[in-house]
């Protein structure tokens, strides 16, 4: 007959401690305290629920001596690529380019990223290339707006004069790589008047120069409109008059 414990008085040891040895349970004294009262079907209940548990969701994290199945099993339950190509990360292209990308994917196999985390990472990056491109944008819009208006501040009011620059800043600018045009223009560099004069004055330098006739100058000679000199067909009519016929 087995004797039931009266009000609070809680059970010294497992129904089903005499099934098991003395040293094992001498071993496990302490993992038995929480089966006090229970009999061997409740434990097995009990065990039964949690292999299923274990067999459905457990991750059993592989070792050097882990077999190629288990390695398998675990990126499964992990969703966890074994390979960086394997990462399939959704982007807008127009912001974050391909090489980006492929980085990306190097980084978060590196880290051992899941499918999910890895994609919350990329979405992030879009995030803030998105938010880089919206501020590069205002940039550009302010920068158009107000540029001769600098331009002219900068060149003491004399919107002629700030005429003729950006122009001659536009012709340099048009030499540069389209990479660093757009690096320029998106970080609003290309708006700044003194940018626009220093390339201004470094386009003058190639500009092709007046011819003066009479004493030129102060002296009041008049000047022809400005002509690549020294070239076959740009030569002025009084040095043909004079020389023509010799050459």
């Amino acid at each position: 007959m087995v004797v039931e414990p009266k009000g609070d008085e809680a059970p010294a040891a497992p129904k089903f401690i005499s099934q098991l040895s003395k040293e094992t349970a001498a071993q496990y004294a302490e993992e038995l305290k929480p089966y006090a009262g229970k009999d061997v079907n409740e434990l097995f209940i009990e065990h039964a629920k949690l292999s299923k548990t274990v067999r459905e969701r457990g991750i059993i994290i592989p070792t050097k001596g882990s077999s190629p199945e288990e390695v398998a099993e675990f990126h499964a339950r992990m969703d966890l690529p074994t390979k960086a190509e394997e990462y399939d990360l959704k982007v807008d292209e127009k912001f974050v380019p391909a090489q980006v990308v492929a980085e990306a994917k190097e980084f978060v196999h590196a880290n051992g990223y899941t499918r999910k985390q890895a994609q919350a990472y990329m979405t992030q990056i879009e995030s803030i290339a998105k938010a880089a491109a919206g501020r590069s944008e205002a940039r550009k819009v302010q920068g158009e707006a107000n540029k001769m208006q600098a331009l002219t501040a900068a060149m003491n009011g004399d919107a002629k004069a700030a005429d003729a620059a950006y122009n001659l800043a536009v012709k340099r600018l048009a030499g540069y790589s389209e990479g660093t045009r757009k690096a320029l223009i998106d970080s609003g560099v290309a708006y700044h008047p003194d940018f626009l004069k220093d390339l201004a004055a470094e386009q003058a330098k190639f500009e092709p120069k007046g011819i003066v006739l009479g004493e030129g100058g102060d002296a009041g000679g008049d000047r022809k409109p400005a002509v690549p000199a020294g070239r076959q067909g740009n030569y002025s009519p009084e040095w043909i008059a004079l020389h023509g016929a010799k050459a």
